[in-house]
């Protein structure tokens, strides 16, 4: 099936997000038990590892919303028809 790959893409990048929210929340423990001094070097890096989501998410809703197009397009080869808010027009 054509729209695998982009399925698989969404499971790696849901991983990769799993993985900024393991590291992230490892920061924040680090943070509280941190020196003053050392505080604002990790402040720095959790801002980078939410950049670093921010660009995941965007990456994910991209990703799923090319498999919705794939998906609506093999259904249409199916004889289903979509109304203007992407519903399934004639399911009856």
């Amino acid at each position: 099936m054509k729209l695998l790959p982009l399925q698989n893409s969404v499971t790696d990048v849901g991983y990769e997000i799993e993985n900024l929210n393991n590291k992230i929340d490892m920061l924040d423990e680090l943070i509280d038990n941190a020196s003053e001094s050392e505080k604002m070097e990790l402040l720095n890096q959790r801002t980078e590892l939410y950049s670093e989501k921010l660009y995941q998410l965007e990456e994910q809703y991209n990703t799923l919303k090319n498999l919705q197009s794939g998906m609506k397009s093999e259904l249409i080869t199916f004889g289903f028809k979509f109304d203007a808010e992407g519903l399934i027009d004639n399911y009856n």
